[in-house]
């Protein structure tokens, strides 16, 4: 039965018979129209607050979102099984198409030298939305579909640095993920990031995905459903690395199914890449479904596992459940998405990450700097200035005002509400770091010696929501991260 957003009920237990439906109540989705900002305010040059601050400007009216009703399946259906299923760790059925399952192993996921975020904890805040799906804040790239390669690792990867491309107001065309598969053509997350991280992504359009390119290119497990191959064009990649759109500075690594600390990523509008474990029979149950938030059942899989991107949240009744964009094309759940249950997803989660990434065109990765005593970064402009009275950077000169009307745990100094930073301070003692955040944002600060820092001290400012610090210490690098 086909759900609408606003239809059918949740019946209280798997098999139950569903209650009359009744409109959920709704949920605000604290976001306000981009423009300028109404209630920011710059603080004078000293550190003590202004006289008098203007009065403040009434926010336009939120936009109000209410969740999707996510149905509980019944019993797995089992489709007949396909005479290829016993090879490898098997496949679902897409479209007539086989497509591979990759096989889990203890390096499958593994990004060696992954960053990590520091005081997480700390400096995390539990102020998110109910709902969050960034199909409806349209930050997502194209659904693709890998078919008969295994090819899933490469377009989960290119999935996520999609997303880069329509910040940047590039278009929602995407990155080649072809070009990701050319450089590592395995079935291996690990492989596919360490032969990205570093390097720019070309768009689709530069090189598109060819299924029977990708099948000659394609090493070992990742081939074992291919039956027609051809021969990528000469020169074919090297036109495409000529071509930089994207490129990709590092990943960060999240706890493995950390149900909060995703949905705090997911609310400051960063997408995770996520390997789980597959149940074949299970994953088949959503290829043509006609509902329009499917679900997956619940499971637990074995050998069997698929990268792809958690892209949204939702709180129904209770319960979390996140939304999933796969590489199955839009035949596999509501147009290429689904829901599962975290109770589902903590059963079955290998590894997470956030992937970092910035236009071609961009200055790069903002560097640490050096500032005189009683200053700090400005967290867009990176000049040294005094920090705002809350203890927080500024964000290209402003501060927030402490009387926003933007809702608790919430902060405007850019024009619309986003998570803010908690008001706290504190140091990381594996890594030497030491922070001071306000609710625009944090400020990190460490000393000569350690990762790459030459002077005395060396800080970053990160504005909110992106207010965390990822280290990487074999790359001796501080960035700032969702």
């Amino acid at each position: 039965m086909a759900l609408a957003l606003l239809a059918a009920c949740i019946p209280s237990r798997r098999g139950a018979e569903p209650t009359p439906p009744t409109a959920p109540p709704p949920t605000t989705a604290w976001t306000t129209p981009v423009g300028p900002p109404e209630t920011a305010w710059v603080a004078p040059a000293s550190s003590a607050p202004p006289p008098s601050l203007p009065p403040p400007v009434v926010e336009p009216p939120r936009h109000a979102s209410t969740l999707p009703r996510i149905r509980l399946p019944g019993a797995i259906r089992r489709p007949p099984t396909p005479a290829l299923a016993a090879t490898g760790c098997g496949q679902v059925l897409v479209d007539g198409v086989p497509v591979p399952l990759d096989c889990w192993s203890k390096d499958y996921a593994k990004v060696q030298g992954a960053a990590a975020t520091i005081a997480r904890d700390s400096v995390s805040t539990s102020a998110v939305p109910d709902y969050v799906d960034h199909r409806r804040d349209k930050l997502l790239g194209p659904v693709r579909h890998q078919r008969s390669v295994g090819a899933g690792a490469a377009f989960a990867l290119a999935s996520a640095v999609d997303q880069v491309v329509v910040r940047g107001g590039q278009g929602g065309g995407g990155v080649s993920a072809l070009q990701v598969f050319a450089r590592a053509p395995r079935a291996s997350l690990g492989a596919a990031v360490a032969a990205t991280v570093g390097k720019a992504l070309a768009s689709e359009s530069t090189l598109p995905y060819d299924e029977a390119v990708a099948c000659q290119l394609a090493e070992g497990d990742a081939a074992r459903l291919c039956k027609t191959k051809r021969a990528l064009p000469p020169g074919a990649v090297a036109r495409a690395d000529a071509a930089p759109l994207v490129r990709v500075t590092d990943v960060v690594e999240l706890a493995d199914g950390d149900g909060a600390a995703m949905r705090q990523t997911l609310a400051r509008g960063q997408d995770v890449v996520l390997v789980l474990r597959v149940e074949p029979d299970a994953w088949a149950t959503l290829v043509g479904t006609t509902d329009s938030e499917p679900l997956l059942p619940d499971y637990v899989g074995s050998t069997a596992i698929q990268p792809l991107l958690v892209v949204g949240f939702a709180k129904q009744d209770g319960a979390w459940f996140f939304l999933l964009q796969n590489s199955w094309g839009p035949s596999w759940g509501a147009g290429g998405f689904a829901w599962i249950a975290e109770s589902t997803l903590r059963k079955n989660a290998i590894e997470a990450y956030v992937v970092q990434a910035s236009l071609a065109t961009a200055a790069g990765v903002a560097q640490p700097a050096t500032c005189p005593a009683g200053t700090v970064p400005d967290a867009t402009t990176k000049q040294c200035a005094p920090a705002c009275p809350d203890r927080s950077p500024r964000n290209n000169g402003v501060c927030a005002d402490p009387k926003s009307t933007c809702p608790p745990g919430f902060v405007n100094t850019t024009g619309r509400c986003v998570i803010a930073a908690p008001t706290t301070s504190g140091a990381d003692a594996g890594t030497g770091v030491s922070y001071t955040c306000g609710a625009a944002g944090c400020t990190y600060t460490w000393p000569r010696g350690k990762l790459g820092c030459a002077e005395a001290t060396c800080s970053l400012s990160c504005p909110a929501p992106r207010h965390l610090a990822a280290v990487n210490v074999a790359r001796r690098s501080v960035t700032c991260t969702e």
